[in-house]
């Protein structure tokens, strides 16, 4: 017998609370079937004679017949048949027949059959034939009629089950909460009270399932427990109906929370609005691993979340996190944190909006507006961090009292990415500080406004990027960047209207301002305008005031690249760099716009296009091509060497070298100066190539080249295609000059003045 048996049905409940466990009752119904082989009994008749006779024992014989069969539970079987059997000798026979009834069907079944000894007596003759045939066997049906039969059982149960957790293993367990009016045992029949009781009975792997209201207290979450209120949809993975949503989540009311809840390791919050608490909101202070979600945190007394000493993960989505006359977050030692839509607030802090100090492994803030209003202090405050920080989100920091953004001593990596929708309005003092950091830094997408000091300051950097970020009204400097040695990129930054500072002979009002930066800076595609500076009483400062882009360097190796930016109506020259000491560069000035720099009537006559100054033991190679540079009030291009400006500069004993290539610029309507100056001192030594540069227009009373050598000075110049409408002038007051064989003709008058040296074209040592 085969039994098999299948489910015809299944009807289950929704899950629902009993006791401390959520259950799920149902019905199941369901069918058995056996199958198995029933043997009938019959009766089976048949007659029959001979047809044929073969030989002497041999003969072909007929038969007809029918028969009849049955069993309990079967069907009566009734069917007729008929067969040939031949047999040529007494040994063998074969034989055919043909049945047919309406359970079996119709059958033709062919047989062979053999007898050692034969069946019949020897010598027998055909008289005997009938008496030798009563020895013949009896012929058998040797099959077993059975008819196959079906049996089917119906069945139903009822059951209730236990919703098993996929992760343990084990059934969910529920603390049930009331905070209206319970007072049991944590059941869901007889809730407690309060959640401080639910949790001080809870173990590892419960949940405290919180209904709405307010729970008075502050608590500690257990290890491993998971704290939920029903006010978000809550949901759980289970072995028997996959996910699943609790009974009563979803309302959209929090539970409320008065005082400080405190995290264990491996704990979930859920659902909650912490409020008037008398310390931190959240603290999570040595543990590993802990989520909040779907809840609101607010303290007025310390952090909003607090973190100290955190291992694995600290997770925060879908909430909002408000400190009101402190911190929205503070935290010192912290491992990852992982923050995600989540609104985080700090109004009047009297420390910083923001502190993180020490993070170690990754902090992230996704699609997370962070909103700081008038700190004490700083608005984000970041220091020693070997892990990675980043934010994606828009950042908006209104008068703090010192920095919008500060960030130090990070050996890791740093990314703010504003997306254009971040603010830093009002700082005190620097928009953004970065400072001691040999790790990645960027920032992009600011606007920084009405700093109290330069919108973003940089010292003792190794990798920074700024791009994309517009700076306004910054005191000082727009960006500021010193003694920085590494990989430097300042890309497509909208800088206007920074405003010079008389601060003795510091350098001041410069849009970008670099000192002592050195290895690969590129400054490109920026737009520098609207520099305000001073002129001091007296001597000038080294540099003055109010250039677009400026560079000082003292020692050290830079590879410059400025390209691509538009410096215009800036109160000194558009773009200045400066090398003394043992400075070393290599220099790039190419694809600029450069027009309507120094306009504003003064004495002395400043705004140059580009200047460049090289003094003490400095050296450098310098390209400047394929600039546009116009309408400026002093030269376009002015190149100084070793110039006398006492007490600024040593008067003798300087010794700089400068090779430079001038090529494809444009330099047209400099009011009061020349289209190129050239002047150089002292020992200086400058090798230059200057070709194909279109100077017309410029002042009427200068030319359009101008190229002085004075003391022991040695210039070597090759002057290649030139357009000058105002005649190039070469004037060797002291030591040499010497001037190249031309190899494509100037356009303009090349007047020469004091002994200068004609030389084969290719003698001057240009880069």
């Amino acid at each position: 017998m085969e039994e098999t048996g299948f489910d015809t049905g299944l009807l289950v409940s929704d899950a629902g609370f009993s006791g401390n466990f959520l259950t799920i009752t149902g019905s199941r119904e369901g069918q058995i079937n056996r199958r198995f082989e029933a043997a009938m009994t019959g009766v089976d008749v048949e007659g029959g004679a001979r047809l044929v006779r073969i030989g002497t024992t041999g003969d072909i014989r007929g038969y007809v017949g029918g028969y009849f069969y049955d069993a309990p539970g079967s069907d009566e079987i009734l069917g007729w048949k008929a067969r040939l059997e031949v047999r040529p000798t007494d040994y063998f026979r074969f034989g055919l027949s043909l049945q047919d009834d309406d359970t079996f069907g119709t059958n033709v079944i062919f047989n062979v059959a053999a007898n050692f000894p034969g069946t019949r007596p020897r010598g027998s003759t055909q008289n005997q034939e009938v008496l030798a045939r009563l020895g013949e066997s009896v012929a058998r049906q040797n099959n077993i009629i059975v008819d196959e039969q079906v049996e089917f059982e119906s069945f139903n149960e009822n059951f209730t089950t236990l919703v098993t957790n996929p992760a343990t293993g084990q059934p969910w367990q529920f603390r049930h909460v009331n905070p209206n009016g319970g007072a049991g045992d944590g059941t869901f029949e007889n809730p407690a009270g309060t959640i401080a009781t639910a949790v001080g009975v809870a173990q590892a792997g419960d949940i405290v399932y919180v209904q709405a209201g307010t729970s008075p207290g502050g608590f500690t979450i257990p290890d491993g427990v998971q704290l939920w209120s029903t006010g978000p949809e809550q949901q759980i993975n289970t072995v028997e109906l996959g996910t699943v949503q609790l009974a009563g989540s979803g309302s959209g009311v929090r539970t409320t929370i008065t005082d400080t809840v405190t995290l264990g390791n491996n704990t979930i919050l859920s659902g909650f609005a912490v409020t008037g608490v008398t310390g931190a909101g959240i603290v999570a202070t040595n543990i590993s691993n802990a989520e909040i979600r779907d809840s609101t945190i607010t303290s007025s007394s310390e952090a909003g979340i607090f973190l100290g000493t955190t291992t694995g993960t600290v997770t925060v989505t879908n909430s909002s996190i408000t400190g009101e006359g402190v911190a929205a977050i503070a935290g010192t030692n912290i491992n990852n944190v992982a923050i995600a839509n989540t609104t985080i607030t700090s109004r009047n802090s009297t420390t910083n909006g923001i502190s993180l100090d020490t993070v170690t492994g990754t902090a992230t803030f996704t699609n997370s507006p962070i909103i700081i209003t008038t700190p004490t202090v700083n608005g984000i405050s970041v220091v020693n961090a070997t892990g990675s920080i980043s934010t994606d989100s828009a950042i908006t920091i209104t008068n703090p009292a010192a920095i919008g953004i500060s960030v130090a001593n990070i050996t890791g990596s740093i990314s703010f990415t504003g997306n254009n929708e971040s603010e830093i309005t009002n700082a005190g003092s620097f928009g953004v500080s970065l400072a001691n950091s040999p790790g990645a830094i960027a920032l992009s997408g600011f606007q920084i406004s009405d700093s109290g000091d330069s919108g973003i300051s940089g010292e003792n950097l190794s990798n920074l990027t700024l791009s994309n970020n517009t700076i306004t009204t910054a005191r000082n400097e727009g960006i500021a960047l010193s003694n920085t040695a590494g990989t430097v990129a300042i890309d497509n930054n909208t800088i206007t209207d920074t405003i010079g500072v008389n601060a003795a002979l510091l350098p001041s009002g410069q849009g970008i301002s670099l000192q002592n930066v050195t290895g690969t800076v590129a400054i490109t595609n920026n737009t520098v305008s609207g520099t305000t500076g001073f002129i001091p009483g007296g001597l000038l400062p080294l540099p003055p005031s109010g250039q677009g882009i400026s560079l000082l360097n003292t020692a050290g190796d830079v590879e410059l690249t400025i390209s691509g930016n538009r410096a215009e109506n800036n109160f000194e020259d558009a773009i200045a760099i400066g090398l003394t000491g043992t400075a070393q560069g290599d220099l790039t000035i190419t694809n600029n716009i450069i027009t309507s720099n120094g306009t504003t009537p003064g004495t002395p006559i400043r705004g140059d296009g580009i200047f460049v100054n090289l003094d003490n033991a400095a050296e450098a190679d310098l390209t400047i091509s394929d600039n546009q540079i116009t309408n400026n009030n002093d030269d376009g291009i002015d190149i100084r060497m070793a110039p006398v400006v006492p007490p600024f500069f040593p008067v003798s004993g300087r010794t700089p070298v400068l090779r430079a290539t001038i090529s494809n610029n444009t330099i047209e309507g400099q009011t009061n100066g020349s289209g190129i100056n050239i002047i150089i001192d002292d020992n200086a030594r400058f090798d230059t190539s200057i070709r194909l540069n279109s100077l017309t227009n410029n002042s009427a009373t200068l030319p359009g080249l101008n190229a002085v050598t004075q003391s022991t000075a040695n210039l070597c110049l090759g002057l290649n295609g030139n357009i000058s409408t105002t005649g190039f002038q070469l004037t060797q007051t002291a030591g040499t000059l010497r001037l190249e064989d031309t190899q494509q003709p100037n356009n303009g008058t090349v007047t020469q003045t004091g002994t200068i040296t004609n030389v084969p074209a290719g003698t001057c040592n240009e880069p």
